[in-house]
């Protein structure tokens, strides 16, 4: 999510998980989330807060960025383009 701090757009923190380490909670929605959508490439935009993970959005065109996404899982672009092309 992007904001304007002194006229300068700031980004919000972007702080990778394995899908191993994620909670129950959030797995659960992020798979029900999924679910809505169906098969393709999207983000879910999933935030933590003290009163539990709130949906922010489902993105349908997603920004994967070199030095974020890439981080745990390194081969995510491969990833995504045998499923692109399968």
């Amino acid at each position: 999510m992007r904001s304007k701090i002194n006229g300068k757009n700031v980004w919000g923190d972007t702080i990778p998980l394995s899908r191993d380490l994620i909670s129950p909670e959030l797995k659960n929605i992020s798979i029900s989330l999924s679910k809505c959508i169906g098969n393709g490439l999207y983000g879910l935009d999933v935030k933590e807060t003290n009163d539990g993970y709130k949906v922010i959005e489902i993105n349908d065109n997603p920004s994967i960025y070199e030095g974020y996404e890439d981080t745990i899982d390194r081969d995510i672009y491969e990833k995504i383009i045998n499923a692109l092309v399968s």
